[in-house]
């Protein structure tokens, strides 16, 4: 899934680096916010592309914090990281194994979301201080800041989303498995509900593109719907009933599917 990857800095232990599609993402967001009509529109040009830059990288960074979130309570409950990597569709932060009870599961999930609240508070109270600010300097700090919270809300709540392989899905898949006692049910069922969702999100896609005007967020719809229906059906491949695996509380070794197929990393936009 992941092309060429570049090591940027070791936090805590675990290797961030970024996929050369992450580059993609810099750009398309730079232009997209630059080119924004209510994007700074009394600034001059080089000031609204280097804030829209500033925006774009605040972007990556907030996706960076959400991993690393997810990274820290992993180790926290015994499962280790080996790297996170920024790509075209946000992030990946890649366990070296499946958790192994529900409740560590959970917790490993829930810090993504709870970390981009966090950071979320912490950009509204910059907002908040960056409006006080004289000048233009002031308003493109505001812009930005304002962007980068409405930006995180979005990443959390659609995160939240009870489908896998985001992060209500695998809510879902540590609550099923509490209740059943059984893992690879439980990452099916949410690897289903994921199934649903991106075709939801490819169908809303090819609806804007074809009806509306929003044709680049229509694209990008089906794109991120195309990714998540991919990462859903090799899980329920890899977790399909087995005589000897099914009914197992916990992951089953032999049947653990490979490396970038959704189930053992987690990944967000």
């Amino acid at each position: 899934m992941l092309g060429r990857r570049a090591h940027l800095f070791r936090v805590s232990g675990v290797s961030v680096g970024a996929d050369v599609t992450s580059l993609l993402v810099l750009l398309l967001v730079a232009a997209t916010l630059a080119m924004r009509p209510t994007f700074l529109p009394q600034a001059t040009d080089a000031v609204r592309w280097v804030a829209a830059l500033a925006g774009a990288l605040g972007l990556l960074a907030s996706i960076v914090f959400h991993e690393l979130g997810h990274a820290i309570a992993a180790q926290a409950v015994g499962v280790r990281v080996s790297r996170i990597t920024l790509f075209l569709f946000g992030g990946v932060a890649e366990l070296d194994s499946d958790p192994i009870h529900p409740w560590r599961d959970a917790a490993t999930t829930i810090a993504g979301p709870l970390s981009t609240g966090v950071l979320a508070l912490l950009l509204l109270l910059l907002a908040r201080s960056a409006a006080a600010w004289p000048g233009g300097a002031g308003a493109a700090a505001f812009t930005v800041l304002q962007y980068l919270l409405s930006i995180n809300l979005l990443i959390a709540l659609f995160n939240l989303l009870p489908a896998f392989p985001l992060d209500g899905g695998r809510l879902l898949r540590a609550l099923l498995w509490r209740v059943r006692g059984d893992y690879r049910w439980a990452t099916r069922i949410a690897a289903r509900v994921g199934t649903g969702l991106a075709l939801a999100l490819i169908a809303l896609g090819v609806g804007s593109a074809l009806f509306d005007r929003l044709r680049f967020g229509g694209l990008w719809s089906v794109l991120l719907g195309m990714f998540l229906l991919r990462a859903a059906l090799q899980t329920a491949r890899a977790y399909a009933p087995t005589p000897a695996a099914d009914g197992v509380d916990g992951p089953h070794p032999a049947q653990r599917p490979p490396a970038g197929d959704g189930s053992q990393v987690d990944r967000r936009r």
